[in-house]
């Protein structure tokens, strides 16, 4: 080093040290266990003479009683810089004072000095790369013990990990091995990958000769995943289609269409979804275009929700197998239904019906339903009676249900004279229902009896039960008529009807759980003031309801239809009057979910504080959403949600961090990576002077390539903190 640098150098790292130096030894008389106290003086008493390799052995010592101590980590830092050769530890060092310390006086100066031995870095392993390439160039021909392309291999390896993608590429191209020369170019294309160089990425892979070689196969499709997810995170969709063409595998080009599907529709560019999906497999493509129609529909495009479900059925029936199809198309029906659309239902029975040679036996009451449902009352009977009599048909009960949906139909419309004489007939052909108590057939058939007013029956049958004939009047209403309704507001109406009957009941407590669901389907169904009127009725209801353990449960799922409609507010308060506390928890806990969800550390704790059980609940939440974030390869949101869980259990903010770079430093000093690159160079050269060239270069070669390996990971673990900080200062700020 020049005079003048070296003077610059030793005033820039004494400023640090006169900075950081007294609060230092404070720190640590008053944290530090005696034995690290000792070792700690006795390094810096070394520091003081000068004496720096006693002065790392010293406070190496205090280290390892004490590895996350900021200022143990600090002083021998400085120790290592002043004593050279050890830049790369020195650098992981001075990140753990400054995990440890954020806020030290000195962060600045400290910060400053990392990069500058990053800097020194970076040239000192370019320089040993060129040193080595110009001795490889100087061998004779036929040198002993020298393997050049496994050199180059090295060297190619080396300069990707430093982020010379331009030399490493250069280099890769001498390689006379085409697999080694491939190799080099996927290990180039992965480490560009990470420096978000996605589309340099993809050209890189475009230079791979046998991408089909059983031992880079796994390498290239989790490059090419990289490239994709990267897009995708970076919101260009158009370059992650065009990524996808690249990838050679089938099965996962069909994964990345499936989740490039779901990006285009989060952010609605729906027909650019619906052409996509045309990209995907037969089998796959009918789940992603009701998706598409959920969505539309639920965005209030009631058109585009049509023409994605038209695109289905045509899906449906162009499918070769002749079962598959025919369920497609009631799979299609299905969704059809849950829009209110007869005439699309009964369109799709009777393609469904002309699809197959032979209707299946188990499949015929589906489509007996789906036309009572539409109104078809006659084709609906005439598809029931198909229905064959056979061992697994009558243990099933398939005719028995056939007729059931037919009745509620038939009620529905106002037919109740037809009704009643379906459900006599029901009973008359399936006795053993009837004494099948308690079972879910048993239940609707009480449904069947209230709804169209077999009052006589109907006492016979609720005989030794804890139902009463007004209560399953309502329930009737909600569980059998309204179901069956196919007009929007016809069912509407049918839920007022059970609100107006669920207020007039004398046992209270089944007028809450009546309002309680009809809140629940209102949701359900987009009708968001119907369900807010409904809940505000139940809990003005529910202050005449005894305390009890349905009581509460009823009121936890108000307060979760609450949270879920975003009044989360109102969805704490009525938490709060449940008097179970087991139960009342689990209504917090939901609440938390909401909370966390939107991020809100402030309400997250205040909740918390509302728990019986003071158990880091929200903490688990942030957890769990963190999980759920890593998943979707949402990182910076995951890194968020598991910083808050730590501020929640009480972890200090750079804890984490701050062991992270204490093992970092312990993996330095383990594979003695941490070297002055010019002093190893003349130190190595002039060990092994007696050498041949080619056994030189060799261990030369494998040294350079440890460090820049090193280094690329030092420099991914400061990206991974640095995005882990904003969160974390963010989460501070709201403590």
């Amino acid at each position: 080093m020049k005079p003048l640098l070296r003077a610059i150098h030793a005033a820039t790292l004494l400023a640090l040290f006169a900075a950081a130096v007294p609060s230092c030894v404070r720190a640590a008389d008053t944290a530090l266990p005696p034995e690290a106290q000792e070792a700690m003086a006795r390094g810096l008493a070394a520091a003081r003479q000068q004496e720096w390799p006693l002065a790392i052995k010293h406070l190496t010592e205090a280290r390892k009683i004490a590895p996350t101590d900021p200022q143990v980590a600090f002083n021998l830092a400085l120790a290592c810089d002043k004593a050279g050769s050890r830049e790369l530890l020195a650098i992981t060092l001075y990140r753990t004072y400054l995990a440890g310390a954020p806020e030290a006086a000195n962060a600045n100066q400290v910060g400053q000095r990392i990069l500058e031995l990053e800097v020194q870095t970076e040239a000192g392993v370019a320089k040993l790369i060129r040193k080595i390439k110009e001795m490889v160039a100087a061998l004779p021909e036929g040198a002993a013990m020298i393997n050049r392309d496994s050199t180059d291999s090295f060297l190619s390896y080396a300069e990707s990990q430093m982020g010379d993608f331009e030399g490493a590429l250069k280099t890769a191209a001498l390689l006379a091995d085409s697999k080694s020369r491939d190799t080099a170019y996927w290990y180039a294309a992965s480490r560009q990958v990470e420096h978000g160089e996605l589309e340099d990425s993809a050209r890189t892979l475009s230079k791979v000769a046998n991408k089909q070689d059983s031992d880079v196969q796994g390498n290239i499709s989790s490059i090419y995943d990289g490239i994709f997810e990267g897009q995708l995170s970076i919101g260009n969709l158009v370059g992650a289609k065009e990524i996808i063409a690249q990838m050679p595998w089938d099965n996962r080009k069909t994964t990345a269409y499936q989740s490039l599907i779901d990006a285009l529709v989060k952010v609605r560019v729906f027909k650019e979804a619906t052409d996509t999906v045309a990209l995907l497999p037969e089998e796959k493509r009918l789940s992603s275009l009701k998706k598409i129609a959920r969505t539309q529909w639920e965005r209030g495009d009631r058109s585009g929700c049509f023409q994605a479900l038209l695109l289905a059925r045509k899906v449906a029936a162009g499918l070769s197998d002749e079962v598959k199809r025919f369920e497609a198309l009631l799979d299609v029906a299905e969704e059809h239904r849950s829009f209110r659309d007869k005439a699309g239902v009964l369109e799709l029975v009777e393609q469904a019906k002309s699809s197959v040679s032979k209707i299946p036996d188990d499949q015929m009451r589906q489509l007996s339903r789906f036309c009572a449902w539409a109104g078809d009352l006659k084709e609906a009977k005439r598809l029931a009676e198909l229905i064959p009599d056979t061992d697994e048909s009558r243990k099933g009960k398939w005719k028995w249900w056939a007729y059931l949906w037919i009745a509620a139909s038939q009620a529905a419309a106002g037919e109740k004279n037809a009704a009643r004489e379906t459900v006599a007939m029901m009973m008359s052909s399936f006795p053993e229902v009837q004494n099948d108590r308690p079972g879910s057939e048993s239940f609707y058939l009480a449904n069947a009896l209230a709804a169209v007013d077999l009052d006589e029956q109907l006492r016979l049958l609720l005989a030794g039960t804890a139902w009463k004939i007004d209560q399953m009047k309502a329930l009737s209403l909600m569980n059998f008529i309204y179901p069956a309704q196919a007009d929007r507001d016809a069912a509407l109406q049918v839920l007022r009807q059970v609100k107006d009957m669920a207020l007039k009941l004398s046992d209270k407590g089944q007028g809450l759980s009546l309002l309680a669901n009809v809140a629940m389907f209102c949701i359900f169904n987009g009708n968001t003031r119907e369900a807010q009127d409904t809940m505000s009725q139940a809990l003005a209801l529910s202050l005449d309801v005894p305390e009890d353990k349905t009581k509460d449960l009823y009121l936890g799922a108000i307060s979760g239809y609450q949270s879920k409609l975003g009044d989360v507010e109102g969805a704490v308060g009525t938490a709060a009057r449940i008097a179970d506390a087991e139960r009342r928890d689990y209504a917090y806990r939901r609440i938390l979910e909401a909370y966390v969800s939107t991020g809100d550390i402030t309400k997250v704790r205040s909740t918390i504080g509302r728990l019986s059980k003071k158990d880091s609940a929200g903490a688990t939440y942030y957890d769990s959403m963190a999980d759920i974030h890593a998943a979707r390869k949402e990182f910076k949101e995951a890194a968020k949600a598991r910083l808050s869980a730590k501020l929640l259990r009480g972890i200090p903010a750079g804890f984490d961090e701050c062991k992270a770079w204490s093992a970092m430093a312990d993996r330095c000093l383990a594979n003695r990576v941490f070297s002055d690159f010019q002093g190893y160079w003349e130190g190595y050269t002039t060990e092994h002077k007696h050498m041949p060239p080619g056994f030189l270069i060799d261990g030369l070669r494998d040294s350079v390539f440890e460090m820049a390996k090193f280094y690329r990971e030092l420099r991914n673990e400061e990206k991974k903190w640095q995005a882990n900080r904003s969160w974390r200062q963010q989460c501070l700020a709201e403590k």
